[in-house]
């Protein structure tokens, strides 16, 4: 019971960091700036809900070829990997910490891709 309850606080915590950093990033959305001001277990939480919900919802685009790429590059990452390359981009790309931080993802991840 003690330790539901221990991971029951954690888990809250985290949602209520993820809230207030929601909040601090105001009406256009999350830009990289705001990405890297994140807590670690945050960033982790965003680039991980990014990369599975890019590799399993249809794009809008009619490009056949869009998931695929992204769901082969990613089955042998994890979160921590996830976080690193996204992280890793826009450290790298200084200039675009404030685009939009789903556009960054995006281009994070397609420029990982192709290295491999």
């Amino acid at each position: 019971m003690k330790r539901l309850l221990l991971v029951f606080v954690w888990v809250s915590f985290l949602f209520v960091s993820g809230f207030s950093e929601a909040r601090a990033a105001g009406e256009e959305g999350f830009s990289g700036r705001n990405y890297l001001q994140m807590e670690s277990p945050v960033r982790t939480f965003y680039v991980n809900g990014f990369v599975h919900g890019m590799s399993i919802v249809r794009p809008m685009a009619d490009e056949d070829t869009l998931v695929p790429w992204l769901s082969k590059c990613i089955e042998r990452m994890g979160p921590v990997q996830f976080e690193q390359t996204l992280t890793g981009y826009i450290n790298e790309h200084p200039e675009l910490q404030d685009a939009r931080l789903d556009v960054l993802a995006f281009l994070a991840f397609k420029a990982e891709c192709r290295k491999k």
